[in-house]
């Protein structure tokens, strides 16, 4: 009997699962994009309703223009937002980078842009964001390094959050809600993951859950999915004639590098 009681706790301490979990059908919005949304109501400490919302795009290999870019030479008056150097770079997208230092600028860990390296690798961070011939891709750092990939632009990220393939990537149940961008690749696409700012954040192991999970199970079914950075700095600016969706990063913290997705007709790299 109480082996049974024990079970139940483990499972009730697992069931930081969402009480109601629903996603809307893909969308495309247009050719090589689509989107939906999923939504999870989880019941915190106090038995009070956390209410989470995330964006997801899903974009096909091979047919956009996709780049990174680095803000670190910028001087802070020439700093914009995410919004605005989409509507400069006429992009179709534009997400927040990686994790960055205290003084928001020089990125913590790897960043390549048109093929050089600007930051070196770091082994602290486990996944890497690698873009070749206008496909994006996602690696641990151990298989990055070990590996001959001369990317045009990388970038990394911290933790990865499903590991390939389709695992789980997170064991803690840290109770740390934070709005969460994340990257997660499938095969032939890959999947843009942002918090509606909107909504309550999500712990990693929440934001995990949802990448790992089947379809069928409001999920995404991630191979690989790679955390980018949380709390005020994700943000995410889509053009409006594909969906309305502008999560802007919060006033004073301007992220050191983004990934920009473009029409190759309008690209110049």
């Amino acid at each position: 009997m109480k082996f049974y009681y024990l079970i139940m706790l483990l499972l009730l301490s697992e069931h930081v699962i969402a009480t109601q979990a629903t996603s809307t059908e893909w969308q495309t919005v247009k050719e090589g994009i689509d989107y939906k949304t999923i939504e999870r109501i989880y019941k915190d400490e106090q038995n009070q309703n956390r209410h989470s919302k995330l964006h997801a795009l899903r974009l096909q290999q091979g047919i956009f223009s996709i780049t990174a870019h680095s803000f670190h030479q910028l001087a802070d008056e020439q700093r914009i937002s995410v919004e605005d150097f989409r509507q400069q770079q006429n992009a179709l997208m534009v997400l927040s980078g990686g994790f960055f230092k205290t003084n928001f600028r020089e990125p913590v860990g790897l960043m390549i842009e048109n093929g050089r390296q600007l930051f070196p690798l770091a082994s602290s961070l486990s996944g890497v964001v690698w873009i070749k011939d206008d496909k994006l891709h996602l690696s641990t750092t151990k298989d990055f390094k070990k590996s001959a990939i001369k990317p045009d632009y990388a970038l990394q990220g911290y933790p990865r959050i499903v590991d390939p393939i389709n695992q789980h990537g997170i064991n803690a149940k840290r109770k740390k809600y934070r709005h969460r961008a994340a990257l997660c690749q499938l095969e032939g696409s890959f999947i843009i993951l942002i918090n509606d700012k909107n909504f309550a954040g999500l712990s990693l192991y929440e934001l995990a859950s949802i990448a790992q999970a089947k379809e069928t199970e409001h999920g995404l079914n991630c191979d690989i999915a790679i955390n980018l950075d949380g709390g005020p700095a994700p943000a995410l600016s889509v053009d409006q004639t594909i969906i309305n969706i502008n999560e802007k990063e919060q006033i004073g913290w301007q992220v050191p590098n983004v990934i920009v997705i473009k029409d190759k007709e309008t690209s110049t790299h």
